[in-house]
């Protein structure tokens, strides 16, 4: 059978779609197929089948509780009772209470004999790579050049070309050198302490742990022995090196080896390759943007960035739609409280923080939450039933570490009660059904790609590339309309049809963690690992347009200028 045939099936399996056909062709494919029964065995495990299956109204609806005693393996988390044998048992017991998963009892035989046989030598210690040579440390109005995909601060930049159109970015280097860069421009990274400059006006700063640093020109050969200094190169100019501090060295490049002649300026001197030959001048080091001017920009723009939110922040409390509001701003006398600025409910709604320390927002001064351990989370109850709701969350994940990650979640699963989370490197909503005896998932396309194809498949979960930049999260639930849309950055990404025969419900629920433990149980780990600053909930199904708006008031950073065209 082909993959894209399986995986088919296995959808409309996990679904409870299968139609009486389909099952049968499924039957006959685990049982000839040890790859279908690896596939299929994988699923069950990472799904939501097996994964939703452990909340503790499922347990206690399945499992009375003088029958526990007897079945000590069977617990909300397998993985970690009993291994193999505690996942057996959770499928032997799921058989029982699901006629689809009994249908398979032959297939599901095989697929536990193929992993309870296959033997499990540790392989060899593979480590992640890296041909990084520098960080991306900030950008200030960067207009990328056509040929140029764009950059998010704190990017790893590896050997290659980098061009921009306008503004400036800064580079720091993993020797501990740093430049700043002005458009337009067109360098190519070489190593850790060499560039190449085709066009531009750079300046670097050598600090002595760096020792030296080399730039190339096509005119010049350039070496700082420990300073500060500016380069300015152009087509249609003579090139320019000035020095503000220290010393470097320099070889006109061109020039047959016997007559190439090392020369040096020092502090304060600077020379210009004119068509005659190089002419010496004066440093001018206020033609050249310093990293210490470059973040006074940047923090005025952040300053600015914070007083449109904290405007934006205010009106969205006042809107007779929201219903919880929490701007993440600190109370000094309510310190573990997370207020509900939302004017319609009011300290009603206010959030009791536990475990979370407070950390910093999207911009200095502004205050967030970090969610860092098991525990971490913020308890709050929603009263209420709703035809629609609509979920907006800043965050900043700083770490995936298993398959579910929790965002916002109710402690049960009970109909019309939303689940929202990140599933495998995508974002999953779940709303429970329980009179179809399935649940709504609707999954949103991969917010993040892993380093070197980490394959979510696997229990390799964690990874750190494209993490770790704020970002803005929303779904909208609409019930008459029968819709569910995933938003990334003010952008929607998904949608999905909806088939609810109930209202909305919030009730007891939980930002960034998952529910009470109901027994003494183990329970599945699902907290949010990162900070959170702002989290919004209307009553209402928000539009493309009014999220995209909410994007743009709330982001951190100003709109980015167009991409140059080529001409």
């Amino acid at each position: 059978m082909k993959a894209t045939r399986l995986d088919e099936l296995l959808d409309r399996y996990i679904d409870e779609r299968l139609t009486p056909a389909e099952k049968s062709e499924l039957e006959a494919a685990l049982i000839a197929s040890a790859r279908a029964r690896e596939t299929f065995w994988t699923r069950m495990h990472f799904e939501g089948v097996l994964e939703e299956a452990v909340d503790s109204q499922r347990i206690a609806q399945w499992m009375a509780a003088a029958d526990r005693p007897a079945h000590p393996a069977v617990a909300p988390h397998a993985g970690e009772v009993g291994g193999l044998g505690g996942l057996w048992l959770r499928w032997t017991r799921l058989m029982s209470d699901h006629p689809v998963l009994t249908a398979l009892g032959a297939a599901a035989v095989a697929v536990f004999a193929f992993f309870a046989t296959r033997e499990t030598k540790p392989g060899p210690v593979v480590e992640r790579t890296s041909n990084g040579v520098a960080v991306l440390a900030s950008t200030w109005n960067v207009r990328w050049a056509a040929a140029q995909s764009p950059l998010a601060g704190g990017a790893v930049l590896s050997p290659g070309r980098i061009k921009i159109a306008a503004g400036v970015l800064s580079i720091e280097f993993y020797n501990g050198a740093r430049m700043t860069l002005e458009g337009p421009a067109d360098i190519e990274l070489v190593r850790v302490d060499e560039v190449i400059c085709h066009a531009g006006k750079l300046r670097v700063h050598v600090p002595h742990v760096a020792r030296t640093f080399r730039v190339l020109t096509d005119r010049l050969d350039v070496l700082d022995l420990g300073t500060e200094f500016g380069l300015n190169a152009s087509p249609d100019a003579p090139t320019e090196v000035h020095v503000f501090d220290g010393k470097v060295a320099w070889v006109e490049r061109g020039r047959p080896a016997a007559t190439a002649t090392q020369e040096e300026l020092v502090a304060g001197q600077a020379i210009r390759m004119n068509p005659a030959g190089p002419a010496r001048m004066a440093a001018q080091p206020d033609g050249f943007v310093s990293g210490g001017v470059l973040e006074r920009r940047l923090q005025e723009q952040r300053q600015e960035r914070l007083r449109a939110w904290s405007e934006a922040s205010r009106h969205i409390g006042e809107d007779a739609r929201v219903v919880l509001h929490f701007d993440f701003v600190r109370d000094p006398a309510l310190p573990r409280t997370l207020r509900n600025r939302a004017a319609r409910t009011g300290p009603a709604l206010d959030g009791v923080i536990v475990g979370s320390d407070w950390a910093e927002g999207r911009w200095p001064g502004k205050d967030a939450l970090e969610f860092k351990q098991p525990g971490d989370r913020v308890r709050v109850i929603v009263p209420g039933e709703f035809d629609a709701l609509t979920y907006v969350a800043w965050l900043r994940v700083q770490a995936v570490e298993r398959m579910f990650t929790s965002i916002f979640l109710t402690d049960g699963f009970e109909p019309g009660e939303p689940h929202w989370q990140f599933f495998a490197g995508q974002i999953r909503l779940g709303i429970g059904d329980g009179a179809a005896r399935e649940r709504n998932r609707f999954l949103s396309p991969r917010v993040w790609v892993g380093p070197e194809g980490v394959d979510y498949t696997t229990e390799n979960f964690r990874f750190d590339a494209s993490l770790d930049r704020w970002i803005q999260l929303a779904v909208v639930m609409d019930t008459p309309r029968r819709d569910v849309s995933h938003y990334v950055d003010g952008r929607r990404v998904a949608r999905d049809e909806m088939v609810l025969a109930q209202p909305l419900r919030i009730g007891d629920a939980e930002l960034g963690n998952w529910g009470l433990p109901a027994t003494i149980d183990p329970q599945p780990i699902r907290n949010f690992h990162g900070t959170m600053d702002e989290f919004t909930i209307y009553r209402t199904a928000l539009s493309p347009d009014e999220i995209r708006t909410l994007f743009e008031e709330q982001r951190p950073f100003p709109a980015a200028p167009e991409v140059a065209r080529a001409p």
